[in-house]
């Protein structure tokens, strides 16, 4: 018997609510409710300037000058031999950088920059003996990523002897 009650009720109110949700939008034009956002102008006046004109032009390009970017350099240098001095020569957002190391790895993150900044990353070995250059195996790469985005890869580039790549920041 109480299981029969509950079912009444859940029907009726389903019942309700699908008479209540069965009211659209547009029966509101007949009570003189119209959905015309407050503020807006019905007159045509000379508007010209703002559909897709020099000012729309101007925000986009404000828009665009305000992306700020990020680089990321990797670089595994491994070798044998740990006593091989690498010049490592890079872009920051200070200009060119470089710097001579022993590691065998380096990373280094940089930024803000702009767009169209050319970015590049080199490396190149100070050892006078080839054998050197036959056991070490250079892999580089450049990331980059648009404000908070994750950063992509933009160039690879492994060798045995001096190694460099390139990229133009253009997305």
């Amino acid at each position: 018997m109480k299981v029969t009650n509950l079912c009444n009720i859940i029907c009726s109110l389903l019942l309700g609510i699908a008479i209540f949700c069965s009211c659209s939008k547009d029966d509101d034009s007949s009570y003189g409710i119209t959905n015309t956002p407050p503020n807006t102008s019905s007159s045509t006046e000379n508007n010209d300037d703002n559909l897709g004109g020099k000012d729309d032009d101007k925000i986009d390009n404000e828009k665009e000058e305000d992306v700020r970017y990020y680089v990321k350099y990797k670089l595994d240098m491994p070798s044998l031999h740990i006593n091989v001095r690498k010049t490592i020569r890079f872009v920051t957002e200070n200009g060119v950088q470089s710097f001579d190391t022993m590691d065998m790895q380096w990373e280094g993150t940089y930024g803000p920059l702009k767009k169209g900044t050319k970015l590049f990353l080199e490396c190149a070995s100070h050892s006078q003996s080839e054998y050197n250059y036959s056991q070490t195996n250079y892999h580089g790469c450049i990331y980059v990523c648009r404000e908070k985005e994750p950063f992509v890869i933009k160039a690879e580039d492994s060798g045995k002897h001096d190694i460099s790549l390139l990229y133009f920041i253009d997305f």
